[in-house]
């Protein structure tokens, strides 16, 4: 190969690169946090800015290493604006837990997810809730 094909080739190279880094979903988390209502856990998050994003998909985790989707939102369709996004889960009362955890999968246009930041809610289960469940189970 040539020294002017060599060039070609890393131009071309380059170019790619920076085009698949604009295609990248660029968006910056203010604020990721969970709190229990109830029997649910809000996840709950903020967005300064979004740049080719499609949604957000929540994943749980009672052991940091198995994550389940727990569900999708959708991304609001305002530019450069704070965006504040949140999502209920109801469903983690099925068992004996005690700390949940909480992920965000940033899915861009093209079908990529990369993951922010994990939370974890360890008042998860209230104590009125478990010790019922606990007495419950004793006289079956």
């Amino acid at each position: 190969m040539s020294v002017m094909d060599r060039k070609t080739t890393l131009r071309i190279t380059i170019l790619m690169l920076m085009l698949v880094s604009l295609l990248a979903a660029e968006t910056v988390i203010s604020d990721f946090h969970a709190r229990t209502v109830s029997n649910n856990v809000i996840v709950e998050w903020s967005t300064q800015a979004e740049s080719n994003l499609q949604k957000f998909k929540i994943e749980r985790s009672t052991d940091l290493s198995t994550w389940t989707a727990v569900g999708t939102v959708l991304v609001q369709q305002t530019l450069y604006e704070e965006k504040k996004y949140s999502f209920t889960d109801k469903h983690i009362f099925k068992g004996e837990i005690s700390s949940l955890y909480y992920r965000l999968g940033l899915v861009d246009l093209q079908g990529y997810t990369t993951y922010h930041d994990v939370i974890a809610s360890t008042s998860g289960v209230s104590a009125i809730r478990h010790t019922w469940g606990s007495i419950k189970a004793m006289f079956r």
